[in-house]
């Protein structure tokens, strides 16, 4: 058990926080258990399943509850579950790399790149300046402003007074002082 007051809220703050992230997970098992149901009885209906399921994944990354990797990889084991369970030809890793290759190389071949000559910059126009015009165009250097200098206010705060027992002693304090010595007077060679 905590022993001090900040422990004890600590510990309160993340009993709240475990049961919240003990709801979420119960919602991502239940939406995974309906699919499941609906994909045995009527296939053709799982569309409003899965967006449950996908949704229930998101609000898990968004509050932190599982990482975003993790969402994504289960979301991906979902999706080819379904399609399994739909009969349709489900793609292992090797097969999807070439499958996203073979795209993107359609991509390519369908967007026609027309070459337009590239068009050149216009000249930059060459302007003579005079003794006049140089000395109203230069700047003169700005004077920087030294930073503020920050107030520090120190609080005071009251410490308990303490009980004393023994009798304070004074002790005197001797001040030396150093006797001026003469200089010794330089020479000039």
């Amino acid at each position: 058990m905590p022993n001090t007051s900040s422990a004890k809220k600590a510990l309160r703050g993340s009993q709240k926080k475990r049961q919240f992230n003990d709801v979420k997970k119960y919602h991502i098992k239940q939406s995974l258990k309906e699919l499941r149901k609906v994909l045995a009885t009527k296939p053709s209906e799982y569309q409003a399943t899965l967006s449950k399921v996908f949704s229930a994944f998101d609000k898990a990354v968004k509050t932190n509850l599982i990482p975003k990797s993790r969402a994504n990889r289960k979301k991906s084991r979902v999706s080819a579950m379904v399609d399994k369970a739909l009969g349709r030809e489900v793609a292992n890793k090797s097969d999807r790399k070439l499958i996203k290759k073979a795209k993107q190389a359609s991509k390519k071949a369908a967007t026609p790149q027309a070459k337009t000559p590239a068009k050149k910059a216009a000249p930059k126009k060459v302007v003579k300046k005079t003794e006049e015009t140089k000395k109203s165009t230069t700047k003169k250097p700005v004077a920087k402003k030294a930073p503020a200098k920050k107030t520090v206010v120190k609080k005071e705060v009251e410490k308990p007074a303490k009980k004393i027992t023994k009798k304070a002693t004074v002790t005197k304090k001797t001040t030396t002082t150093k006797k001026a010595t003469p200089k010794k007077p330089t020479t000039k060679k």
